[in-house]
Order: C-alpha cells, then structure tokens, then sequence
C-alpha cells in the first residue's frame, strides 16, 4: 500500500498511487484529455531513508493515435514481454487497467508463455480471457473463466491452482485485452518469493 512512498498523478483513475521498482521498458498510458492542465506528477516521501531515484520518459500522444480507453498498457508488434509494476516483489494496492494488445494484420490468436513465476492473490484480479476451457485446471469454475486469480497456495483442492498455466492460448479473433485490478488485501499478496506476473506473448497468423 505504498507506507513510506507515493508515485500519484493528478486526475488519473487506472492507479490511486505506485512505489516500488519498474520492469525494464515499463509504459503507462495516462488519460489526460479533457482534464485540467498541467499533467501532474507527484512525489510524496517519507523521513525514512532510502536510495530514491526516478528517471521517466514523458511521451504525448496525438489524439488520432488515440490509446482504447481504460488501456495503462497498449503493445504493438507481433511479440513481446508483459510484467506486473514491481516484479517479483509486491504490486501495488488500487491499480484497475487493462493491457492491451493492437491485433497485428494477419493473425488471428495470440499465445501466452509465462517467463517467471506468476502469483495474483485473491481477490485480486489478473483475468485473462482466452476462451472457455481453453486451459486445462483441476477445479472446473477455473477452467472456465480461465484463472482470474490464483486461490491460497496452502488451502486443497487449490494447491495445484497457483501456477498460472502456459502456455495458453486465445480461441478469438478480437484484440486481447488482460485486465489487472488489486485492493488493499490484509493477506499479503506474495508467496514463493514472488508476487505478480511475467509473460511473453506472440501473436499467432491466420
């Protein structure tokens, strides 16, 4: 929940605050359009003593390339790598975004490959809509909606539900949108020294 600091923007909805470490690359869309100027950043500290260091790329976006509205992530390209803010360690409390795959001319589904461990605890989400029974899980109403979280790692018939399948693919032809929403939890949100996710993804021709 971000004690000791505080990343926050003026006006933004898809997260209340951010601390912690960025993934090398890491993007966030901002909505800004409509809203008040300037865009503000704010960095809120404590007296605690820590080796704080920041270095953001500030890009605008011209209305006619408009970003799908409620997208933080937007990936072009036929392949590439998707992480969770501060993996492996904790993800941040009250993030609500989608991350947004531009369907690529040719392809049809896209593949997803899990490249570290990946933990999102309950009730938290990682929804990946790939399709119904697309993915092979011991518990039925799982398979069904395709993991939206991983349930207690400690609790049967669950402990074999915690690792997220892959690969895994979608069985639709639209634009894969993978939606991540988090509360603040009093069960911590990490386990096996991990917490979050680390996928690549390939889209898959026609």
């Amino acid at each position: 929940v971000c004690n000791e600091d505080q990343f926050t923007v003026d006006g933004e909805i898809k997260f209340t605050y951010l601390c912690g470490s960025a993934p090398t690359d890491w993007h966030f869309y901002l909505d800004v359009l409509g809203k008040a100027n300037p865009t503000v950043f704010n960095f809120m500290t404590t007296s605690a003593s820590f080796n704080r260091r920041f270095k953001i790329k500030v890009t605008m976006v011209p209305c006619d390339q408009k970003i799908p509205c409620g997208c933080g992530q937007y990936f072009r390209g036929p392949s590439g790598t998707i992480q969770s803010w501060n993996y492996p360690d904790y993800y941040p409390a009250l993030v609500n975004y989608g991350i947004c795959f531009r369907k690529e001319k040719g392809t049809c589904t896209t593949t997803l490959t899990r490249s570290g461990p990946s933990f999102v605890g309950c009730p938290d989400l990682y929804r990946q809509p790939v399709g119904q029974f697309n993915a092979a899980t011991p518990v039925g109403s799982i398979n069904i909606i395709n993991l939206y979280c991983q349930l207690p790692c400690f609790a049967p018939p669950f402990a074999t539900a915690c690792t997220l399948p892959s690969p895994v693919s979608t069985i639709n032809n639209g634009p894969l949108i993978i939606h991540h929403q988090t509360n603040i939890d009093p069960v911590p949100n990490h386990t096996n020294q991990v917490s979050g996710f680390y996928q690549t993804f390939s889209h898959n021709s026609c």
